[in-house]
């Protein structure tokens, strides 16, 4: 049986450095990606467009990413993860750059193609390639409690790079006006230059031995996209446990998604509008750092449920229906902090088993594709919220919206019930 209570330290030294040097990895990429996260709302507002125009470029930005998750994922799989991941980066610099300098509708609306292509890029890519390779370094130890320390780093990174990006627009914003940068363009110039830190940083430290780059395998790469998609479409549809797992983060997604796209509407009204960007850099700052402690109660539940990861991830699902159920009755500031720290812990604390449980069910030559089609299930889920909750939120409130998501959160969380239960019968045959 594979140990799942280990310190960095019980881990062979080149399992050590594996680890270490991917955890830096995480938190440079992610906290390039936080300062364009915290400030894209507010950005979008400033340059004058409606809700509506701002709806139909969320929706292109998450159109692309949904469109393209599953073929870029398959070629991953092809030609290497460590090359698709550096055109997601260029990707990403091209996104910031164009929203930068440029300000019309149309133009704006490009940059977000650049990132949609981007997400869909970067998924499947690098979290394959640490796994495979962890797995060969260290066989007999669980991924998940690395990949709950990835995740903490992950989201720390978001976490200072959010506070940061706030505080820079409320406080800097106005200095670079006369170099043609205004106040919420000066966070994405932050974002430039970590982005080009993780190319360099991932050209020389990520090293990927399966793939070897040259044009021959990559026309190869692209050719087998076909057969590399539908033979892990239809291995992850038929796989039992694959299948629940997928259900279960589009239901989820359903609800988390919406819940990010529509908490700040819901807590702006509790705010001082006079510095609105920095409180709601420091509460995003408290969303992503209390999902990143989350991630660390994850081995806790695990051990209380006698190593039963999936019945684990069972409960703590059910939890995080609860807290989002107590955020939609919170009308001031106070109380809202104190239930989105508690439902962020929860959120943050069900990645890792979730991860664990799908990794040790995909073979590694699906892996990147699979794990893309978790990601497509998991935007479509989201896309669907955003319609379906959306229109609650529109028509009643947000808060029935969120009491709405709720009802998929609980659906998950009996999912990953079965789930554990079709493991259990499995070992004990």
């Amino acid at each position: 049986m594979m140990r799942i209570d280990y310190e960095l330290k019980d881990l062979p030294l080149e399992a050590q450095k594996h680890s270490r040097i991917f955890r830096i990895h995480r938190f440079i990429d992610a906290a390039s990606v936080g300062f364009f996260a915290v400030i894209i709302l507010l950005l979008l507002q400033s340059r004058g467009f409606g809700l509506f125009d701002i709806a139909v470029l969320l929706a292109v930005f998450s159109g692309t990413s949904l469109v393209l998750e599953l073929p870029l994922g398959g070629l991953a799989d092809g030609i290497g993860r460590k090359p698709v991941f550096m055109l997601s980066i260029v990707a990403f610099l091209l996104s910031i750059l164009t929203l930068i300098l440029f300000e019309s509708y149309w133009l704006t609306m490009l940059s977000l193609v650049f990132m949609g292509l981007r997400m869909a890029l970067v998924s499947g890519t690098l979290a394959a390639w640490f796994v495979e390779k962890f797995n060969r370094l260290a066989p007999e130890f669980s991924t998940q409690p690395v990949l709950a320390k990835n995740q903490f780093a992950m989201l720390m990174g978001q976490a200072i790079s959010s506070v940061a990006g706030g505080v820079i627009a409320d406080f800097y914003g106005s200095s670079f006006i006369d170099y043609g940068i205004g106040k919420f363009e000066l966070p994405l110039v932050g974002a430039f230059i970590l982005g080009i830190v993780v190319f360099i940083y991932t050209h020389f430290l990520i090293i990927e031995d399966r793939h070897k780059i040259d044009l021959v395998l990559i026309k190869s790469g692209f050719s087998n996209l076909g057969h590399i998609i539908y033979d892990s479409g239809i291995y992850g549809f038929k796989h039992r446990f694959i299948l629940l797992m997928l259900v279960g983060t589009t239901c989820t997604s359903l609800a988390l998604y919406t819940f990010q796209t529509f908490w700040v509407p819901f807590v702006k009204p509790m705010l001082n509008d006079g510095y609105a960007a920095s409180i709601i850099g420091i509460l995003t700052f408290g969303y992503y750092s209390s999902q990143a402690f989350g991630s660390m109660i994850a081995a806790p539940a695990i051990r209380l449920f006698n190593g039963d990861v999936a019945k684990a991830l069972a409960g703590l699902t059910f939890i995080c229906a609860l807290c989002l159920i107590g955020i939609s009755f919170t009308t001031h500031i106070y109380a809202f902090i104190v239930m989105l720290a508690l439902y962020t812990l929860f959120v943050g604390s069900t990645s890792s088993p979730h991860k664990s449980i799908f990794h040790e069910h995909i073979p590694d030559d699906k892996r990147s594709t699979l794990l893309s089609l978790e990601a497509l299930m998991a935007r479509l889920g989201g896309l669907v919220g955003l319609l379906f909750i959306g229109y609650i939120a529109d028509e009643f409130s947000i808060a029935t919206a969120f009491k709405a998501g709720t009802i998929f959160i609980f659906a998950a969380s009996f999912l990953y019930y079965i789930l554990s239960r079709r493991i259990r019968n499995i070992s004990n045959h």
